[in-house]
């Protein structure tokens, strides 16, 4: 190679550097990075980490006793080694294989601790929103699941589904239902509150609601705790919170029918993430 050909080659790799250079990006995934492709996975990577959850679902999945059904990890490591990058890998995984649902809680967004509460519960609703293993949300998979119990139980023999499916025939079905004077929402409902007395008629009805194209996103904002219009509450026969105090002191409770529910159906993996600097209450709490 001549010397005039070196140095050809020699700026030409400087000005690809330049356009696009890996090295100036901040090493630190974000919570759109979690959900997103922005990043390869190498599984080689703190694979030990990643392996020790997956063996840790198959473990509460196969538990017979319900205390071994719950279970935790802590993983500890300097800032930048990789962690949020074993969430992203869990989060592939569990939406490739259908082995669970994936619910991301990063600490950066819970800066007012006297919500914290209801700040979960965004997380939560946030999480469910996001596209399962179906092509749908998460909410969905599970709504499809809860009818397709509750159908079973009226009627052995009725068709089932597919989550896919029901969310494209749901609003039709709603439709020709009222037209007929019946309501398709309570129908499911009810039958499905007699497989699971345990769990909130409301919580119930907001997740079967997820399942519709038209009011669908109305139902996560009220899973998320967030306040509805009066004539869209209506709609959806669901109550309101007056104020953040009354959402934030009933936060937790709704958090827990929601996980209760889906853990009927599937695994329930939660991931907090950046907790590397935690916040200080008023009262110096962490």
């Amino acid at each position: 190679m001549s010397a005039s050909q070196k140095g050809s080659t020699e700026s030409a790799i400087l000005a690809a550097l330049t356009a696009n250079n890996p090295f100036e990006r901040p090493p630190v995934v974000r919570e759109q990075n979690i959900w997103g492709d922005s990043f390869p996975d190498i599984p080689s990577l703190n694979a030990k980490a990643s392996d020790s959850l997956f063996n840790a679902v198959k473990q509460v999945k196969c538990a017979d006793s319900a205390l071994e059904k719950i279970t935790s990890l802590v993983f500890l490591s300097d800032r930048g080694v990789g962690k949020s990058h074993v969430i992203k890998r869990v989060r592939r995984r569990l939406q490739a294989t259908s082995e669970g649902v994936f619910i991301y809680a990063s600490a950066d967004r819970y800066g007012d601790l006297s919500l914290i509460d209801s700040l979960f519960q965004q997380s939560v609703a946030e999480s469910l929103e996001q596209k399962g293993g179906e092509g749908v949300t998460q909410w969905q998979e599970i709504a499809a699941l809860i009818v397709a119990d509750a159908m079973r139980s009226v009627n052995p023999n009725s068709k089932v589904f597919t989550a896919t499916r029901l969310v494209e025939k749901f609003d039709q079905a709603y439709l020709a239902k009222r037209a007929q004077g019946k309501d398709l929402v309570r129908a499911f409902t009810n039958a499905a509150k007699k497989l699971l007395p345990h769990i909130d008629d409301y919580v119930l009805r907001a997740l079967i609601w997820t399942l519709s194209e038209e009011r669908g996103s109305l139902a996560v904002k009220w899973l998320a705790g967030e306040q509805l219009s009066s004539e869209d509450a209506d709609d959806l026969r669901l109550p309101n919170s007056k104020s953040k105090e009354d959402a934030n002191a009933s936060a937790l409770t709704t958090v827990t029918n929601l996980i209760s529910l889906i853990g009927e159906y599937k695994t329930v993996v939660v991931c907090f993430d950046e907790l590397d600097t935690p916040a200080v209450d008023e009262l110096g709490y962490t």
